[in-house]
């Protein structure tokens, strides 16, 4: 691996900025998708976190592993928010 020329030392792979865009996208993406839309803005932290992951950033696993929760926890709460929708509930009885 070669150093940049930035004269710090770090080196293009797992250097000190490696994937820090992607992991503060995915970090941001993931709380969206706690507060809303989770299919949408969870799945952009999952992939953001990946990509950092395989950029070198350190914290690349916890922005992905933080992207699978708020998908799972956003469907979750939304699917238990819906079912006890009272015009939900009339649709799963046949609309009676």
């Amino acid at each position: 691996m070669e150093n940049d020329n930035t004269g710090n030392g770090a080196s293009h792979m797992g250097g000190s900025d490696a994937g820090k865009k992607e992991f503060m996208i995915s970090i941001i993406g993931s709380v969206l998708g706690l507060i809303c839309c989770p299919c949408l803005f969870s799945v952009v932290g999952i992939i953001f976190g990946n990509m950092a992951k395989k950029k070198g950033h350190p914290n690349g696993q916890l922005a992905l592993i933080l992207g699978i929760v708020s998908l799972v926890l956003g469907i979750g709460v939304g699917w238990f928010v819906n079912m006890n929708n009272p015009m939900v509930q009339g649709m799963l009885n046949g609309g009676r």
